[in-house]
């Protein structure tokens, strides 16, 4: 099992469909630094399984509450999307005030 994550490329011909939005070693990390060593210590395939069923479940579970939409209709995750609003993040070329980009 390989873990191939989403790096924005949707659609580049020749690129392989992305199954994960982090690599082994990011999620190795997270668990580490809450506390989770059962998972931390556990092998690379155990940590791909747990990382493919993760986004199984979030396809499953979030798919028709995220705002905006798929970039193309038969990507293989549901991000990234266009329309979504990012409320902390302002354009500072923007010439009106306190509105937030929107991607």
């Amino acid at each position: 099992m390989t873990i191939v994550v989403e790096d924005g490329t949707v659609g580049a011909a020749g690129s392989p469909r992305p199954n994960s939005y982090v690599t082994v070693d990011e999620f190795t990390t997270f668990t580490t630094l809450r506390g989770l060593t059962d998972i931390a210590e556990s092998d690379d395939e155990q940590k791909e399984s747990a990382l493919i069923k993760a986004i199984d479940y979030m396809q499953q579970k979030f798919r028709l509450w995220w705002k905006g939409s798929r970039i193309e209709a038969f990507q293989p995750l549901d991000w990234p999307r266009r329309g979504v609003d990012v409320p902390d993040f302002f354009d500072p070329f923007y010439k009106q005030t306190n509105v937030p980009i929107s991607f």
